[in-house]
């Protein structure tokens, strides 16, 4: 499985609309999801998500494929959510705030950064 970290400027045509900064996978092994890419600067990259975690968990719910992972990730429901990943054997959570300060979403290209 090829693991990348995508420069802000590459358009993806896997990256999800929900501008999280990330692309995920099914594992072939298990019914685990990978993260395969990261977007520089994007939510997932400021969250602290590296391409490899293995997310455990989206929103408090265990994503059971990547389509699911994905539908969740969509929902548009919160600027914040809570991801639950392994890495390195070791649990950790992420924060990815999905929003800018005045609540809009960001775009799938947006990085987050301004000026």
């Amino acid at each position: 499985m090829l693991l990348t970290q995508m420069p802000s400027d590459t358009p993806d045509a896997d990256e999800p609309p929900d501008a999280s900064g990330m692309t995920v996978a099914d594992m072939s092994n298990a019914h685990e999801v990978v993260v395969t890419s990261v977007r520089t600067g994007g939510p997932a990259e400021r969250g602290g998500l590296r391409a490899g975690d293995r997310l455990s968990g989206i929103g408090g719910r265990h994503p059971a494929d990547g389509l699911m992972a994905r539908h969740w990730l969509n929902e548009p429901a919160a600027c914040r959510i809570r991801i639950n990943f392994l890495r390195g054997g070791a649990m950790n959570v992420a924060t990815l705030d999905r929003c800018r300060d005045d609540g809009t979403r960001h775009g799938p290209q947006d990085t987050g950064r301004r000026g």
